[in-house]
């Protein structure tokens, strides 16, 4: 691995240590409807990008970015969501 690689490595590792801060339960595995249902809205995997999030103040879930790619994919979900009218 360069220097280079290694710093995007370390650099990305802390933004999402980042993002995780905070007070409930990150679990990788997502409803598997939600993960199919991004796909084919957007056309792009949300694994390693988007995890789901469960506060420590309610026991519903939802979807987390943990990267700016999970930035921009759950951004275009969610127009793609309202233009279908869900």
């Amino acid at each position: 691995m360069s220097q280079e690689q290694e710093i995007l490595s370390r650099k990305e590792r802390e933004e999402r240590e980042d993002r995780l801060n905070k007070k409930g339960v990150f679990d990788y595995a997502m409803p598997q409807s939600w993960f199919n249902d991004v796909i084919e809205a957007t056309g792009a995997n949300p694994a390693g990008h988007i995890v789901w999030f469960y506060p420590e103040d309610s026991g519903m879930g939802r979807p987390e970015p943990i990267t700016e790619m999970g930035d921009n994919i759950l951004a275009h979900y969610v127009i793609s969501c309202n233009m279908r009218g869900q």
